[in-house]
């Protein structure tokens, strides 16, 4: 087994969040309603695992592992092998152990949440795109406008 340093005591319990299912109805742009899943947790714990000593505040990583952020993990073996594998050195492996409370979440594990999902995704990207395209011109073309319109409600 691992040596691995608990940077704060973890105590028998195992990771059991309370969880409550939820869906949030949003109306789209073009009037159409989607339902979008999501999971009320009241508490969970979560771990960290790091090659840093000490660390008091979370903070959004700049290193990209799969993005820049904080990732947590519901599995204290695999906090320890994301500390082993981003360790130089094998005395240099912590867990930490961090406690979530009242967070809504989505649920993107069905099919059909997914597809609901994408579609709230695709307005706010042509959204996004909308206003990186006019921000450069104040007189946007026929071929810019349709590129506005490209990710809208298929």
């Amino acid at each position: 087994m691992d040596d691995v340093r608990n940077e704060q005591p973890t105590t028998a319990e195992p990771p059991n969040p309370s969880q409550r299912p939820l869906e949030k109805e949003i109306t789209l742009k073009n009037g159409e309603n989607i339902i979008l899943p999501s999971i009320q947790i009241d508490r969970m714990r979560l771990f960290h695992g790091s090659p840093i000593s000490g660390i008091k505040e979370f903070k959004v990583s700049e290193e990209t592992t799969i993005g820049n952020g904080f990732y947590t993990t519901s599995s204290r073996d695999a906090a320890v092998g994301y500390a082993t594998v981003r360790s130089n050195a094998p005395e240099q492996k912590f867990v930490y152990e961090v406690e979530i409370n009242n967070m809504n979440i989505l649920d993107l594990s069905t099919d059909e949440a997914l597809n609901q999902f994408t579609k709230l995704w695709r307005e706010k990207l042509s959204e996004l795109r909308a206003k990186t395209i006019t921000s450069q011109t104040d007189n946007p073309t026929n071929e810019d406008l349709r590129k506005i319109n490209i990710f809208n409600y298929r």
